[in-house]
């Protein structure tokens, strides 16, 4: 996986330690920026991107769950973008156009560990691709590594990111670790009721 290089306006990250059931948030960072507005009744697409086909079911439909019961309109992003056109920034951009999609979560598997811990050094939200919507789905939607065996030794680093594609920008990131693969869907659940908090914490939603 090549290098990415952080960008001084990410410089100040803030460190965290929140567990979520087996879940735990090693970085996060709020976008001092943006004005992320508000997603009630609107629509919001959830990716997981490089997630094996059943589990980013699962993460989808959890994160879906979650934004729609804080009032979005969550609409799964593996029904949205057929796989063919993943690649093609151009092409999910006139898709998210056309559906109407105002903000966008994103789960990614970005790397794992075997008996390793996340230290800071493994931070991910790094680097210019990341600041807008679509130049990270130009880099993000083909990175990653899933490991063709998990098991109770395996760690894997998640970053989970919230966009206002309204904007084009990034609003809010957060670095997670999933320390028992073995319940998997569990912690994904978990996750997505963590970064629903932090939704609801930027003001973009009331419930």
């Amino acid at each position: 996986m090549k290098a990415k290089i952080f960008i001084a306006a990410l410089l100040s990250v803030a460190m965290t330690l929140t567990a979520f059931g087996g879940v735990k948030f090693v970085k996060t960072w709020k976008n001092p920026d943006a004005q992320p507005g508000s997603w009630q009744g609107k629509k919001v697409a959830v990716f997981a991107l490089t997630f094996q086909k059943n589990n980013r079911e699962a993460a989808e439909k959890a994160l879906a769950r979650e934004l729609t019961q804080r009032g979005a309109q969550a609409v799964l992003g593996y029904t949205l973008v057929p796989p063919e056109v993943e690649k093609d920034r151009d092409a999910v951009k006139r898709i998210l156009t056309d559906a109407g999609i105002s903000g966008a979560v994103l789960m990614n598997v970005v790397a794992y560990q075997d008996d390793l811990i996340a230290t800071a050094g493994q931070s991910i939200y790094l680097g210019p691709n990341y600041v807008s919507f679509y130049g990270y789905w130009g880099y993000g939607a083909t990175i990653g590594y899933i490991p063709g065996i998990i098991d109770t030794k395996t760690t894997l680093i998640v970053e989970s990111l919230v966009y206002s594609v309204d904007q084009d920008k990034l609003i809010w990131a957060g670095t997670s670790k999933f320390t028992d693969p073995k319940e998997l869907d569990e912690a994904i659940k978990k996750l997505a009721e963590a970064v629903g908090k932090e939704v609801k914490k930027a003001g973009m939603v009331k419930k």
